[in-house]
C-alpha cells in the first residue's frame, strides 16, 4: 500500500466517496429532470479536477522503488476517473452517465487496493463552484449539491491554478494520445491492414466490378431480345465501361496501399514491429505450443528490444514535455518562430527522431499566459478554456478509435480473427470470380442469338 500524505489522503478518499453518491444519485433519480443533471454535472467537475490534481500531486512524489508501481496505478486511474467525470457534462442520456459513472466505479476499485486510506472522514464544508459550461443554478441550496471541496483552506486562486496546472498536464496527456493514434498507431495499423488483406481486398473489388459489368450487360441483352429490338451494344458498353473504370482506379488505389506497406514501414514503428512478429511467428510454429518464446531470443536480440523501447519511452517523455510548453492550445500567445519550433516537434515525434526532439526540449520553456487585468478572472477563463480544449480533444480520440484503420485493431492483434477474415476474403473472390464466368457466358450466348 501507498503510504501518503494527509491531504493526498483526503483528496483520494474524497474522490472515492463521491464518485460512490455520484453513481447513487444517477441510480436513484430521474436525470432526464433538468435541475437533477444539472446538480450531476455540478458535482462531476469538482470530482473530475480534484481527481486530476491528486493524480498530478501523486505522480510528483518520489517514492521507495517497491512502491512506485502502484504509485503509477494509481495516478493512472485517477486521470480515468477525471476523464470519465469530465465525459459526463458530454452526454445528456441517462444511459451514457451512468455509463460513465460504472466505469469510474471499476477505476475507483483499482485506486483504492493502491491507497492505504484512514477512516472515512467527516464530510469537509460545501464549495461554491459552478459545472463546466454552466452557470450556478439559482437559489441552490449547499446542502442539496453533491459537492464539496477537499482543500478549504486554499482560497480560490491558489484552487484555480492548481485546477489549471493538472488541466495543462491532462491536455499534454491527450495531445500525445491524439498524436500517437494519428502519427503512429494508425500508421502502422494502416500499413499492416494493406499488407495483410489489401491485395485480397483489391482483388475482390475487382471481381465484385467484373461481376456487376456482365450481369448488366446481360440484363441489357436479355431485355432487347424479349422487346425485339436490336441492342445497341456501343451505347451500352460504354456507359459499363465508363462505370468498370471507376471500380479499376478503386483496385489500382488498393494495389498502391498494398505495394506501398509491403516496401515500407513506418519509420518509428519498423524495428520493433519486425521483433513482435518474430517473436509471434516463433510462437505460431511452435508444435508444443510453449509460451515462453522470450527465452529463446538471443541475448543480442532482447538487447536491442530493451534499446528500442527505451528509445521509444524517451520519445514520448520528450514529446509531452514540449507539447506543454510550445502547444499553441496551451500558450495562445507564442510568436510565429515558436510555432514553427513545435511544427518541427511534431515531424520529428512522426520520424522518430530523437536527436531533434532532445534539441528543440533545450530550446523551449514552458510560461504561463499573462494574467488580465483581474487575475481572478483571468484564470477562471483560462481553466474554461483548458477545458474546452480537453472536451475537443476528447471527442476527436473518440472519433479516431470509430474509423479506418483503428477499427481493424483488434482484427490485425488476432491472429485467429486475421486468418478467420482472409478466409473470408478468399472464399467471396473464388465465389465472385465464379458468379462473373456464368455471367460472361451469359453474355456470350445472348449476343450470338442476337
Amino acid at each position: 500500500m501507498l503510504q501518503l500524505s494527509e491531504r493526498l489522503q483526503q483528496n483520494i478518499a474524497f474522490v472515492l466517496r463521491r464518485s460512490r453518491e455520484l453513481e447513487e444519485q444517477a441510480a436513484s433519480s430521474a436525470l432526464s429532470q433538468p435541475g437533477k443533471l444539472t446538480m450531476l454535472c455540478y458535482a462531476a467537475s469538482e470530482l473530475a479536477l480534484t481527481a486530476l490534481i491528486s493524480s498530478d500531486e501523486l505522480e510528483s512524489l518520489s517514492l521507495p522503488r517497491e512502491e512506485q508501481l502502484l504509485q503509477r496505478e494509481a495516478a493512472s486511474a485517477l486521470r480515468q476517473i477525471a476523464l470519465h467525470a469530465l465525459d459526463i457534462q458530454a452526454w445528456e442520456l441517462p444511459d451514457a452517465i451512468r455509463a460513465e459513472l460504472a466505469a469510474i466505479r471499476k477505476h475507483c476499485e483499482t485506486l483504492a487496493s493502491c491507497a492505504a486510506l484512514p477512516p472515512e472522514p467527516e464530510a469537509p464544508a460545501p464549495a461554491s463552484l459552478v459545472p463546466v459550461g454552466q452557470k450556478a443554478p439559482a437559489q441552490a441550496e449547499a446542502q442539496n449539491l453533491v459537492l464539496f471541496t477537499p482543500t478549504t483552506e486554499e482560497d480560490e486562486e491558489t484552487r484555480l491554478r492548481a485546477q489549471i496546472r493538472a488541466l495543462r498536464e491532462l491536455l499534454a496527456d491527450l495531445v500525445q494520445e491524439r498524436d500517437e493514434l494519428v502519427h503512429v498507431i494508425c500508421r502502422e495499423l494502416e500499413a499492416r491492414y494493406y499488407r495483410e488483406l489489401g491485395s485480397l481486398e483489391a482483388e475482390v473489388f475487382r471481381a465484385d466490378g467484373l461481376v456487376n459489368y456482365f450481369r448488366r450487360r446481360a440484363e441489357y441483352l436479355r431485355a432487347a431480345r424479349n422487346r425485339d429490338e436490336k441492342p445497341d451494344v456501343e451505347k451500352v458498353e460504354q456507359k459499363l465501361r465508363k462505370d468498370l473504370e471507376e471500380y479499376q482506379k478503386v483496385y489500382e488505389e488498393f494495389t498502391r496501399h498494398a505495394k506501398e506497406a509491403e516496401a515500407q514501414r513506418p519509420k518509428r514503428a519498423g524495428k520493433s514491429t519486425s521483433l513482435a512478429e518474430t517473436k509471434t511467428g516463433e510462437k505460431a510454429s511452435d508444435p508444443q505450443g510453449q509460451e515462453n518464446v522470450e527465452d529463446e531470443i538471443p541475448s543480442e536480440e532482447a538487447e536491442a528490444e530493451d534499446k528500442i523501447l527505451s528509445e521509444e519511452d524517451r520519445l514520448k517523455r520528450l514529446y509531452r514535455r514540449i507539447v506543454k510548453a510550445m502547444h499553441p492550445d496551451l500558450h495562445p500567445e507564442q510568436d510565429e518562430a515558436t510555432r514553427t519550433l513545435f511544427k518541427r516537434a511534431i515531424q520529428a515525434y512522426k520520424d522518430g527522431d530523437l536527436k531533434t526532439l532532445e534539441e528543440i526540449d533545450g530550446m523551449c520553456a514552458d510560461t504561463e499566459p499573462e494574467p488580465g487585468q483581474d487575475p481572478l478572472q483571468a484564470l477562471r477563463e483560462e481553466k474554461q478554456r483548458l477545458l474546452d480544449l480537453v472536451f475537443s480533444l476528447r471527442y476527436e480520440i473518440r472519433h479516431i478509435k470509430t474509423r479506418f484503420p483503428y477499427t481493424k485493431k483488434k482484427l490485425l492483434e488476432d491472429p485467429e480473427l486475421l486468418a478467420a477474415e482472409k478466409k473470408r476474403l478468399e472464399q467471396a473472390l473464388f465465389l465472385l470470380r465464379q458468379q462473373a464466368e456464368r455471367y460472361r457466358r451469359e453474355v456470350a450466348d445472348l449476343e450470338g442469338k442476337t
